[in-house]
């Protein structure tokens, strides 16, 4: 299946609705400086966590945590869960569903989501997705044409190769219990996971495109989203039904996606905790901010689906580079966080920063030999 334009067949672009944002720099016009990454861990009971787009200038929902860009409806929070619904359009024609994004910008970070899909039925598409201004998108999609899958899969500049993504089967029915989802994103990698279990990771350095030369990897701050939608509302519907399937025009069910939590944490978030000074009794801190890179770390020995069985070449779920031609050197782990723990590491093992105690020492030691810098 060729690259094909995808943005389309969701929402309005994401600019247009929640401002423009191409860096996370103070000299960047638009929505980006002031809407930079808050780490968050949250449910949907307070009012405050969701509003629409169309009202944030003029209605205090204008601080929303999340905001429903269209048919908002079709969004709605029941029993501290968000509810995204698809259903027959009003006029007969087609099926309406909606799609809600994070009022802040990410840029690199851990992003999971406790999910049950809402793709039961052909046609139907499930999404949680980081998508950015660029035409980038990092993507986990259910859809009905095979529903005991989760699809990891990622593009840039617009184009999306659905046959590219690594689609393990689930061993607990996604659309009927609620499974913990989590996408890494460092500068380095970006990792799938599904039930604690990594299912697709890729290395920045794999993705060099000689003929473009770039690397076809996703870098542009993005916007958090879930949504659910009709296959044949896609820019190329021919190509997404064939991906997804067909939903029946006469299919008056109610398709609901449901979103019972949510956990950011930005890579910012980390870079500065680990930059700062170390106080009495920060062991426990500490680690835990270790831990939270040792668990995002790609590692070889993380349990991976079987693609075979799907029709997928290998290297879907550890790289995609489009040529065999080397790339150049690329940086591993460009990050205060990775020199700030490989400053720890001594050929003697005897220096460690102030304040931070064996158990700290021990999950950044992990961390270190997970990404390869031991």
């Amino acid at each position: 299946m060729r690259a094909f334009a995808l943005l389309a067949l969701m929402s309005p672009p994401v600019a247009r609705v929640l401002g423009a944002c191409t860096g996370m720099n103070a000299a960047d016009e638009g929505a980006c400086p002031a809407g930079r990454c808050v780490s968050t861990e949250m449910s949907f009971r307070s009012p405050s966590s969701l509003a629409p787009a169309a009202s944030r200038a003029t209605d205090p929902g204008a601080n929303a945590t999340f905001v429903a860009v269209a048919s908002m409806g079709h969004a709605t929070r029941e029993s501290g869960r968000l509810m995204l619904s698809l259903t027959k359009a009003p006029s007969g024609a087609g099926h309406v569903g909606t799609s809600v994004y994070f009022s802040k910008w990410i840029h690199y970070g851990v992003v999971s989501a406790m999910i049950r899909s809402g793709s039961t039925a052909p046609g139907v598409v499930s999404s949680f997705q980081l998508q950015s201004d660029d035409g980038s998108s990092i993507d986990m999609d259910w859809v009905g044409a095979s529903s005991d899958r989760v699809q990891a899969n990622y593009y840039t500049r617009n184009q999306a190769d659905l046959s590219r993504a690594a689609a393990p089967v689930l061993t607990t029915d996604p659309t009927s219990s609620f499974i913990e989802y989590k996408i890494v994103w460092l500068p380095d990698s970006l990792t799938w996971y599904a039930n604690g279990l990594a299912v697709r990771t890729i290395r920045r350095q794999d993705t060099w495109a000689e003929g473009e030369q770039a690397f076809n990897f996703p870098s542009s701050p993005a916007r958090l989203s879930f949504a659910i939608w009709d296959a044949s509302t896609a820019a190329d519907p021919a190509r997404t039904q064939q991906w997804a399937g067909v939903l029946q025009p006469n299919d008056e069910s109610r398709f609901t996606m449901a979103i019972e939590s949510v956990s950011v944490q930005c890579y910012a978030d980390v870079v500065a905790e680990a930059r700062r000074p170390p106080h009495r009794n920060e062991d426990a801190q500490l680690a835990a901010s270790a831990q939270r890179l040792v668990d995002a770390a790609p590692s070889a020995a993380a349990p991976t689906s079987d693609l075979g069985s799907f029709g997928l070449a290998s290297k879907a779920a550890t790289g995609d580079a489009s040529t065999g031609t080397a790339a150049p050197a690329a940086p591993h782990l460009d990050s205060d966080v990775s020199r700030w723990l490989a400053g720890m590491q001594l050929s003697g093992g005897s220096r460690r920063p102030a304040g931070f105690g064996a158990v700290g020492v021990a999950l950044a030691t992990g961390y270190l030999a997970a990404v390869g810098l031991q």
